[in-house]
C-alpha cells in the first residue's frame, strides 16, 4: 500500500482522519504512505466486512461488555469505577 494518495486513501472509513505522528514510533504505519504488513492485512479484512457488519459487531461487543459488567477504574477520582461502555 504505497504511493498513490497517501495512507488515508487506502484505509477504511473507520480510520478516516488518522494521521501518523510526526515524531516517534507508529505501530500502524511505516510512513504516511505505507502501512506495516500486518496492519495492511488487518485493515483489508475490516474493509471486506463493510461498514454495516462492523457496526453490527461493535453493537454486539458493547452489549457483551454491558452484560458482563466490564468496568475500568479511574484512580484518584472520587467517582472511581466506571462502566467500560455507555449504557
Amino acid at each position: 500500500m504505497s504511493a498513490g494518495g497517501g495512507l488515508l486513501s487506502h484505509l477504511p472509513t473507520l480510520a478516516h482522519g488518522y494521521k501518523p505522528p510526526a515524531k516517534g514510533y507508529d505501530e500502524m504505519s511505516v510512513s504516511p504512505d505505507q502501512l506495516r504488513p500486518r496492519w495492511e492485512t488487518f485493515m483489508q479484512s475490516l474493509s471486506a466486512l463493510g461498514s454495516e457488519e462492523l457496526a453490527n459487531r461493535w453493537r454486539t461487543a458493547q452489549q457483551q461488555i454491558r452484560d458482563n459488567g466490564v468496568t475500568y477504574n479511574v484512580y484518584g477520582d472520587p467517582l472511581g469505577t466506571r462502566p467500560a461502555v455507555d449504557a
